[in-house]
């Protein structure tokens, strides 16, 4: 099921991986900063131009959410795919390679079609609802381990989430919980798909942050919700998320609170 849609997606993801990388050697790009006071420079739009035109191309009946930019029947469709051209473009315009392409397929809000291209490395994680999470064509599983001394979490928080964050920070790091932030939610989404990382949190409200997390993570035999633990929809602003493995996903969801 979704063969097309995932051949389509998983080509749009690698041409988008090549421009990134094109765009990034031999020096960090050049950038401006948009109104939150983070980065943008012309490869995120450029791909966010791209993949709306392949969309509107090869799938006229489907709307597109894209971070730089949407169509214009957003809303008014079944299918919704969201993009997010550079997660990662903070380190990306500041010359070191952690950001990833993600985009996913949504039908009435699920996502139903994740591909996320981290081109520097040429890791591809791919996943169809229902038919398991693969990197490079091998498929993954989140991790087994319970011990928290063992497990790494990451934390994609920064001072516009100081009130969740602190709560957070504090209880993880109470309970000897370690966390990493790479400024790039995705990426560490795929860690946790992947088995590297036991969790992973996300304070914020972008759509195109979670989608696909949400689908590799689950995909992967994790458990992935919004910031209090219930579902939501994945083509509009969202409530956060919280990913993880589904041994400590409850524990992940009481350390916020």
């Amino acid at each position: 099921m979704y063969e097309k849609e995932l051949g389509f997606a998983k080509q749009v993801a690698l041409k988008a991986g090549e421009v990134i990388a094109q765009n990034f050697f031999p020096s960090a790009p050049e950038k401006t900063w948009k109104s939150d006071n983070t980065p943008l420079t012309k490869t995120d739009t450029a791909i966010n131009n791209m993949v709306l035109e392949q969309i509107v191309s090869t799938f006229p009946e489907h709307s597109f959410l894209g971070e730089e930019g949407s169509s214009s029947n957003l809303g008014q469709t079944e299918y919704v795919w969201v993009c997010d051209p550079i997660d990662g473009t903070i380190p990306y315009s500041h010359g070191w390679p952690c950001s990833v392409f993600s985009l996913a397929l949504c039908k009435d809000g699920v996502p139903v079609v994740a591909v996320v291209n981290e081109p520097f490395f040429k890791r591809l994680y791919t996943a169809v609802k229902g038919e398991g999470c693969f990197l490079n064509d091998s498929q993954v599983h989140v991790t087994e381990e319970t011990d928290w001394n063992r497990v790494y979490v990451g934390a994609n928080i920064g001072p516009s989430s100081r009130e969740k964050s602190n709560v957070l920070i504090y209880n993880l790091h109470a309970h000897g919980v370690r966390t990493v932030n790479l400024a790039c939610v995705i990426y560490l989404g795929m860690l946790v798909a992947s088995g590297q990382l036991a969790g992973v949190y996300f304070p914020y409200t972008n759509p195109w942050d979670a989608v696909t997390v949400k689908l590799l993570v689950e995909e992967a035999g994790g458990i992935v919700t919004d910031w209090e633990g219930k579902e939501q929809r994945y083509d509009r602003t969202t409530n956060g998320f919280i990913a993880g493995s589904t041994l400590l996903h409850e524990k992940l969801l009481s350390f916020t609170k």
